[in-house]
């Protein structure tokens, strides 16, 4: 695996960074939001004890049980005093919600059912709000046709009307009945009957009930406007629905919540309690609403910390377009848990929907807004006296975790990709630099093995050591050359004097007619003429490696070659050793130099004949295949060691030779210097050849062969 490779897993390795950040930012947020539980239950907790030494203000549970019934209970919703309602006849200025909403249908909600026959009863919706110490409702009736009011037939009312009771202000044992009925549409004046004053009962206008009728396609509206009765005071609407001005009073369908027939039946008024909210305020966290609910889940108290949309999500103006992105991935990827999709709103007050009361910590998904709440039951006496839901939303948390998440992301990649950069930069300098240290030593070697310029490096690591070690072994294989190169050449120079004395003695006795005498110089002149061999061996070997860099190549067809050059040797060495060829009949061509070939043969061919025994010829063959031209020299005779020797050195000599010539009757050996394989090898690999030297598997001897490649 290459040092690139390596590092690049290195870099692939630091990419777990980012996840390992992800999945610490994931146990982060679990902690946090197991926190934000804890924390919520103990804030549940601390209210209802709160709420619990302040309700039921004196009233026992079975009278509150009693006071307040369902199908005679309106409840108002509280708004702030920012809310701005004009008596209009339009719900677009009215707040939002659904808990202060109830719909009245003929039958229902009614003490005492009326019959419905061949009566077009009216439909009855009822919104009820409250702000500070005022009560605005909002009543929407639907009836086939409006009947209006007839000041002839009833100074009170003679059509559509609609009946709201309260307590008489003057008589607590009575109640006071103020009557809307328009004459026509728009501001109306409410109306009730006074107490009768010798036989007449007179008709009263209230003063602090503002009342608005506007008709609409399905019917009518009608808004009012009046003070705030006592919270559970006895309160109830109806509508009275005529088919027409001729009705009789005992013709009028009532629709609502109390029985206007019966003079001491009346609703209930509920609305939050504001000092049970100014006691809890304290409690609320962030983001977070508090509702207390008694025993029959009627909301009795309300109380909530406003939460804006930027503390609900970060504020991506402050990012950057790579933030922005990672924040939107994270909000969709980040699960969080919840229980199944809950409507925990009151409808008209009260809650329908919630599970048994225990205490516990859940979360909901509601309007598309993750939540965490809490329950806790309040308790006044050792009894039951409701439960406390606390609810707060989670997407703050969950806004704090990506905005954490994707800082930390952000860095991590930040880092990540810094260092992977980094490297990647030290990998690609690391790797040129070892390429360039390969350049520089397969450059500090010539083609005929001189060292040239060995490389050196002035780093202080371990490259440039490296460099400095090669650069000095390079130097000493550089000596080492030299050496070798010029110790053919010396060793001619002082050979050649000495010889010559010998040369000269040896001739100067020569005059002499003694016979020992003449037998001892003539081994004199052998000897001296086997040193001149030597040097003569070695000044061509010398010689051959200063003439190859010069010569041209041409081509040569290698059959016509060997042919010619067995032919030569044939005349040479006959009657010594037969000499054969074994040639192809198509032509072989190879680009090579006719006379360094010549040479190369002719050591091939003197070796052979040298170490040749028997009878056995020295065979010249020609093998041409597709691609490559073989030239072999086969002989019979010694074979060559099996151990792995360098037959190419010069002066290496490993086989005894199988003739035994003398110069002259003396019978001294001719020398065999090992200088014929070396000026071979030389040769072959001018040519880019290949030269192979190896025993024969059918009969002893050696085959010594010249790969080359073929030209077309």
């Amino acid at each position: 695996m290459k040092l690139r490779t390596q590092l690049l897993i290195a870099v692939a390795v630091i990419l777990l960074l980012p996840w390992a950040g992800y999945r610490y930012v994931l146990e982060l947020d679990a902690s946090l939001r197991e926190n934000q539980s804890r924390t919520l239950a103990a804030q549940a907790r601390a209210a209802a004890a709160v709420i619990s030494a302040n309700f039921p203000h004196g009233e026992s549970e079975e009278e509150v049980k009693q006071v307040v019934v369902a199908t005679k209970t309106i409840f108002a919703d509280s708004a702030n005093s920012a809310t701005n309602i004009v008596l209009d006849g339009y719900a677009d200025d009215w707040p939002k919600a659904k808990s202060s909403s109830a719909s009245l249908v003929l039958g229902d909600n009614k003490l005492k059912p009326v019959s419905i026959a061949n009566v077009d009863a009216a439909q009855v919706q009822i919104r009820a709000l409250r702000r500070e110490s005022t009560l605005f409702l909002f009543i929407q009736v639907q009836d086939s046709e409006a009947v209006y009011h007839n000041v002839q037939r009833d100074p009170l009312a003679s059509g559509d009307r609609l009946l709201i009771r309260v307590p008489d202000p003057d008589d607590e044992n009575r109640v006071r009945n103020h009557v809307v009925s328009p004459v026509a549409p728009g501001d109306v004046q409410t109306r009730f009957a006074g107490k009768k004053v010798d036989g007449v009962v007179p008709i009263n206008t209230s003063p602090d009930i503002n009342a608005f009728w506007e008709d609409t396609t399905e019917g009518y509206n009608i808004e009012i406007e009046m003070p705030l009765p006592a919270l559970r005071s006895g309160f109830g609407v109806a509508v009275g629905d005529v088919d027409t001005q001729d009705d009789e009073s005992t013709n009028v369908t009532w629709t609502g919540t109390f029985d206007p027939a019966d003079k001491l039946d009346t609703g209930t008024l509920l609305y939050t309690d504001p000092q049970i909210e100014q006691s809890v305020n304290d409690a609320l966290p962030v983001c977070g609403q508090l509702s207390f609910f008694d025993n029959e889940r009627w909301l009795l108290a309300n109380a909530q910390h406003p939460c804006e949309d930027s503390a609900r999500r970060t504020n991506v103006s402050d990012q950057n377009f790579f933030e922005a992105i990672l924040q939107r991935l994270f909000e969709q990827f980040i699960e969080y848990p919840y229980s199944v999709e809950l409507d925990l709103e009151p409808v008209n007050g009260r809650l329908t929907n919630l599970p048994e009361v225990t205490v516990s910590v859940r979360h909901a998904r509601i309007d598309e807004i993750n939540k965490i709440m809490a329950i806790h039951p309040v308790e006044r006496d050792g009894h039951s006296a409701g439960f406390v839901l606390l609810e707060q939303e989670t997407d703050s948390v969950r806004s704090l975790t990506t905005q954490a998440l994707v800082k930390l992301f952000s860095l991590t990649i930040l880092v990540a990709f810094a260092t992977s950069l980094s490297l990647l930069i030290y990998a690609v300098i690391l790797s040129w630099r070892i390429g360039r240290l390969r350049d520089h030593t397969v450059r500090a070697l010539s083609d005929k093995g001189e060292v040239i310029t060995p490389p050196v490096s002035r780093a202080g690591d371990e490259l440039g050591e490296l460099s400095r070690g090669l650069g000095s072994m390079l130097s000493r294989v550089q000596a080492y050359t030299e050496y070798q190169k010029t110790l053919a050449a010396r060793l001619t120079h002082e050979l050649r004097t000495p010889l010559s004395v010998v040369r000269t003695s040896v001739e100067a006795a020569d005059s002499t007619q003694d016979h020992q005498l003449q037998e001892l110089l003539q081994r004199a002149r052998s000897g001296s003429d086997q040193l001149a061999l030597i040097l003569q061996s070695l000044s061509e070997a010398h010689n051959l490696e200063s003439m190859i860099a010069d010569v041209e190549f041409e081509r040569i067809d290698m059959g016509e070659f060997a042919q010619v050059a067995a032919e030569a040797y044939a005349s040479v060495y006959s009657p010594r050793r037969l000499i054969e060829s074994e040639v192809p009949a198509e032509s072989a061509f190879v680009s090579g130099n006719t006379d360094l070939l010549r040479q190369l043969l002719d050591k091939l061919v003197a070796n052979a004949v040298e170490f040749s025994e028997g009878e056995g010829p020295v065979v010249i063959a020609v093998v041409a295949e597709k691609d490559t031209v073989t030239l072999s020299v086969v002989n019979t005779g010694s074979e060559l060691p099996k151990d792995e020797l360098d037959l190419y050195s010069p002066m290496t000599s490993i086989r005894e030779s199988g003739a035994t010539e003398s110069v002259e009757e003396g019978g001294v050996r001719s020398p065999h210097l090992g200088m014929g394989l070396y000026v071979a090898k030389l040769i072959a690999d001018k040519h880019d050849g290949k030269l192979v030297a190896e025993n024969l598997d059918y009969v002893v001897g050696v085959q010594v062969s010249l790969v080359l490649s073929r030209l077309e």
